[in-house]
């Protein structure tokens, strides 16, 4: 159930339970509250893009989470792409970016500017942003999306947790510090929210 292409190893595979290993790296994010173009909730778990200041054409509109990592971090969080009257997300970047990308101008998001995420659009589905971009299945699209990092071992992980599906697994080398990646895409109405993870779901699910 698993191919390689790179240092992209893509699995693809149900199971019968998400590895329950995360929840030992579970952590609370929050999100930065300053971005001329997106709208964060005063929790700073919830981010869309503003309807009152359009990102302009050929601009992106990311922001990142609050807490960072280094060498000998390990961390899981998720993040909730679908809303019960609007239905799944389609458009959003989730992954991890580099802190130099804070002081950089427009440049391409890239692995080798200190971008690695996952993102979705509504023609081409999933997307890894290699080099060139590796197009993913995309059905199911994910609900809820489960990030894990192992900073020292260069692995990134995302995962379709409400349909168990390791969805792909990227090798990367990291050299300094890196930061949770969000992107709630233009124009699409639901937003993107950054969950608390449900250990009591998890361990249920792992029962008997």
């Amino acid at each position: 159930c698993a191919f390689s292409h790179h240092n992209v190893r893509y699995c693809l595979c149900h199971m019968a339970n998400i590895d329950t290993k995360y929840l030992l790296y579970r952590i609370h994010l929050t999100l930065s509250h300053s971005h001329p173009y997106l709208t964060v909730s005063s929790t700073g778990k919830i981010v869309r893009d503003s309807e009152e200041n359009v990102c302009p054409p050929g601009e992106r509109a990311y922001i990142l989470g609050t807490h960072g990592f280094t060498s000998g971090n390990s961390a899981y969080w998720e993040v909730g792409l679908d809303q019960e009257k609007v239905g799944v997300k389609e458009s959003w970047w989730v992954g991890l970016a580099s802190g130099s990308v804070k002081t950089q101008g427009d440049v391409p998001a890239t692995p080798s500017n200190g971008f690695w995420f996952l993102s979705s659009d509504k023609e081409k589905g999933l997307r890894l942003n290699m080099t060139p971009n590796i197009i993913l299945p995309a059905n199911p699209r994910p609900q809820t999306l489960g990030v894990y990092l192992d900073y020292d071992k260069g692995v990134l992980s995302f995962i379709n947790v409400k349909d168990n599906i390791l969805i792909v697994t990227v090798r990367a080398m990291f050299i300094e510090e890196v930061f949770p990646l969000f992107n709630p895409g233009k124009g699409d109405k639901a937003p993107m929210t950054i969950l608390d993870v449900n250990v009591d779901g998890w361990m249920d699910g792992c029962s008997g």
